[in-house]
């Protein structure tokens, strides 16, 4: 539930937990999808890929084309978010 000015989250426990449990901290980073040039020069590429499917092994391998080189190996952030479908 994304807008341009707000998200929503969901921050579930694992089913076998039962009762309170300690504070959770959630961090976020906003970022329109594209390349950006910071003031200092430094240049930022922001997207998503979506993966589907399944293999034997549960491997699933995808390869991610930066739309410009970079002129020194970048940093990259990346994470996963699945959704079990309600089991």
């Amino acid at each position: 539930n994304v807008t341009s000015s707000s998200f929503e989250i969901c921050v579930e426990e694992w089913a076998y937990y039962d009762g309170d449990h300690a504070t959770e901290k959630v961090y976020y980073l906003v970022m329109e999808a594209g390349t950006h040039v910071f003031p200092d020069g430094r240049l930022v590429e922001a997207g998503k890929v979506e993966v589907g499917g399944e293999s034997s092994d549960n491997d699933i391998y995808v390869s991610v084309s930066f739309s410009q080189s970079f002129s020194q190996p970048p940093r990259f952030l990346a994470w996963m978010q699945t959704t079990d479908g309600g089991a």
